[in-house]
Order: structure tokens, then C-alpha cells, then sequence
């Protein structure tokens, strides 16, 4: 299972309720990214606090490009010949088990990028 693709998915199905696809593909892409741009902002406040690296996200300007590219990257991978539809066609085949281990894969990742992320603001 490719938990990149599973958490759009996740995402993605549960706005589809309301919205249609492509809003929904959007959607789910940005969630997706803001969540892969605290990843690697969390993995770059770490490497900039131990001195492994000089220089970090200096300007807003900087964040809001990153988060942008990793969009547009998210964006282009979920669309690209509507990918989104065999993802979803994917997923929505799993059985139940492999359903509920996902989702606890969703939940571990979730709260393991929140915590890693809090214990890097708090270092001193």
C-alpha cells in the first residue's frame, strides 16, 4: 500500500461527499502538500539547530514559494491523466482490515509529524 497515495485518497473521499471531483482532487492535494511541507519544514528546523546546515527559511516569502512548488508537484502527480480515479478505484477495493491498518498508518504519520514538529520548535 502506498501510504502517499492512501492519504489522498482518505482526503479525497471524504470531501467528494459534498464536492465534486476535481474540487475534491484539489483539496486533498493541498492538504497532502501543507502536510509534506511540515514534514520537511520539521526535518529543516532539525538540521539547522544541530549545524548541519548554514541557512534555513529565512523570509515568508520562502515558505509560501515552498509550499507552492510542493502544490503544483501534488497537483500535477494527482491529475496527471487522472490519476486520482485509479487511486480511487484502488482503494476503494481494499477489505476492511486493510482499510482500518491504513488508517492507523494515517493516524501514526498524522501524530508523529506533530509531535517531531513540536519537539523541533522547542529545542534549544
Amino acid at each position: 500500500m502506498n501510504i502517499y497515495n492512501y492519504l489522498f485518497f482518505r482526503i479525497y473521499k471524504r470531501h467528494n461527499t459534498k464536492y465534486s471531483k476535481n474540487e475534491s482532487t484539489f483539496f486533498a492535494s493541498m492538504v497532502v502538500s501543507c502536510l509534506l511541507y511540515l514534514n520537511l519544514f520539521t526535518i529543516g528546523i532539525f538540521l539547522f539547530k544541530y549545524k548541519i546546515i548554514p541557512l534555513f527559511i529565512s523570509t515568508k516569502t520562502q515558505a509560501i514559494i515552498g509550499v507552492f512548488i510542493l502544490l503544483l508537484f501534488n497537483i500535477a502527480y494527482f491529475n496527471w491523466r487522472k490519476r486520482y480515479l485509479g487511486i480511487e478505484n484502488k482503494f476503494l477495493s481494499l477489505s476492511i482490515r486493510q482499510n482500518r491498518i491504513g488508517l492507523y498508518l494515517i493516524f501514526t504519520y498524522l501524530i508523529a509529524s506533530l509531535l517531531f514538529f513540536i519537539i523541533g520548535v522547542n529545542l534549544q
